[in-house]
């Protein structure tokens, strides 16, 4: 085999290895509608945060409420939850609003492999101007097949009290991951 083809398998294997070895930390931030009677609910990958001088980075999913109410309903996230928290876990989101107590449940039933992914989104705060911005995401039609991709966006300023400002007191406090 070239040296070419070399590189090209050892770019491959570092990119499948990646993608397997990679775990998430999905925090519960907020929930919008997206139209009448359609519910999602919004996480950040808590474990990828990446910080720069003046700002983040992180990923953002976003699922429907229907999926991830019914799985954390169930019995085995229920036990696993009550665990978590008789061992001290609270879920960040509770610091600036203490009545999501539920988070926790979202936050383990969103590990569940078959929940669906309606958007994926890296978003970039800065810090000192508060403002956000898209850096790369997908949107998923329900098959889980590409609905639209999302490239660079303007810079916008984040709304007080919206899920934005949620999301940014959470990720660009001192005490990021409790």
């Amino acid at each position: 085999m070239n040296r070419i083809g070399t590189i090209v398998i050892i770019v491959i294997m570092i990119c499948l290895h990646g993608e397997v070895a990679r775990s998430f930390d999905w925090k519960y931030y907020g929930a919008f509608s997206r139209t009448a009677g359609v519910d999602e609910l919004l996480f950040y990958d808590a474990s990828d945060l990446i910080n720069s001088h003046d700002s983040v980075k992180l990923w953002v999913r976003s699922v429907l409420s229907v999926d991830i109410e019914q799985r954390a309903a169930e019995s085995s996230v229920v036990d696993i939850v009550r665990k978590r928290v008789a061992a001290g876990y609270t879920p960040p989101i509770t610091r600036i609003h203490p009545e999501a107590t539920y988070a926790a449940y979202l936050e383990e039933a969103v590990r569940d492999s078959t929940i669906g992914t309606t958007s994926e989104i890296l978003y970039q705060i800065a810090r000192s101007d508060r403002t956000i911005r898209k850096i790369t995401g997908k949107a998923f039609h329900p098959d889980g097949s590409v609905n639209l991709g999302f490239g660079i966006s303007k810079w916008q300023s984040i709304i007080p009290q919206s899920t934005a400002d949620d999301l940014a007191q959470l990720v660009c406090s001192p005490k990021q991951n409790p």
